[in-house]
């Protein structure tokens, strides 16, 4: 399955908003991760069998993956993990702590 830029986007806002507090924060030198450490942000890969996936390894909240959509907390530092805003047409399914799988609704 191939996602649309527009899809990927509006799948990575969705992760980045349920997960802001980690996406918006500081990295050592107190200056912003998306700026310096884009890769401490979510991204969409192919995985395995060519199948999308949301990974986020390093600067994501332990297990991030497995938390709920409808909204959690972070068992490392207690921060509340807001709801997931609704991805119509598509649902996600963790497949490892720091990887969810992406599946169009109805296929």
């Amino acid at each position: 399955m191939k996602l649309r830029e527009h899809e990927e986007t509006k799948i990575l806002e969705a992760i980045k908003t349920q997960f802001k507090v980690w996406v918006t924060g500081l990295d050592d030198n107190l200056e912003p991760v998306p700026e310096t450490r884009p890769e401490y942000l979510p991204q969409i890969v192919q995985y395995e069998e060519g199948r999308p996936a949301v990974v986020w390894e390093s600067g994501a909240p332990y297990s991030w993956a497995t938390k709920d959509p409808g909204g959690d907390v972070d068992e490392e530092f207690g921060f509340k993990i807001p709801a997931r805003p609704e991805l119509k047409g598509f649902y996600l399914e963790p497949i490892n702590g720091y990887v969810l799988g992406i599946y169009r609704e109805g296929r």
